[in-house]
């Protein structure tokens, strides 16, 4: 598993709520550009965090035998957020809603990423906040919300439910199976 924001204030004795309270306290108080990157970019380690429990558990392997670890890391199969929120829908570890506003978080990064323009009032950037799912569930909230509080409660509110999640992925924690004797000839030998 790839040391992440989330281990690293864990060994502080942070759990991931008070991790995610210094993010709204702190994060959403910078610029739109290091709001929309930034955020994404700790949705994106939460996804990294959340298949990794999910995966067979290789702690007691050298780091360089760790097959989930060479998955997940930067250059890995998984590296990248897209891959990663696929991943994470199909092996039925988020919600359809969280899926759906985890794509539109991911283009608004990228929109931010390269258009050193970009802002949460650019039409095209409040357009897909205006379709992120979860800001809506807080109704009175969401009528007075701006583009970028709708993008950083759906931030919020995904990360939240994604962590709150940890026990329950790694209780179903997929294990190696074992090895099954196997005699080509047919004759078994006990």
């Amino acid at each position: 598993m790839p040391l992440t924001l989330i281990g690293l204030l864990e060994d502080e004795g942070i759990e991931w709520g008070g991790k995610w309270e210094v993010v709204k306290g702190q994060l959403f108080r910078e610029s739109e550009r290091a709001s929309a990157i930034v955020s994404s970019a700790l949705l994106d380690e939460t996804l990294a965090t959340v298949i990794g429990l999910f995966m067979i558990d290789e702690d007691m392997k050298k780091r360089d035998d760790r097959e989930v670890l060479k998955l997940i890391e930067d250059y890995g199969v998984l590296g990248t957020f897209s891959a990663r929120t696929r991943t994470a829908y199909s092996l039925g570890l988020m919600t359809e809603d969280e899926h759906h506003d985890l794509h539109i978080i991911r283009t608004i990064r990228n929109k931010f990423a390269h258009d050193l323009e970009c802002s949460f009032d650019d039409p095209s950037v409040a357009d897909r906040c205006n379709n992120l799912v979860h800001p809506r569930r807080i109704a009175f909230l969401e009528r007075q919300c701006t583009a970028r509080q709708k993008y950083e409660l759906a931030v919020y509110q995904i990360g939240a439910a994604l962590a709150m999640r940890f026990a329950d992925v790694k209780s179903r924690r997929c294990v190696v199976p074992p090895e099954m004797p196997f005699d080509p000839t047919g004759i078994t030998h006990t």
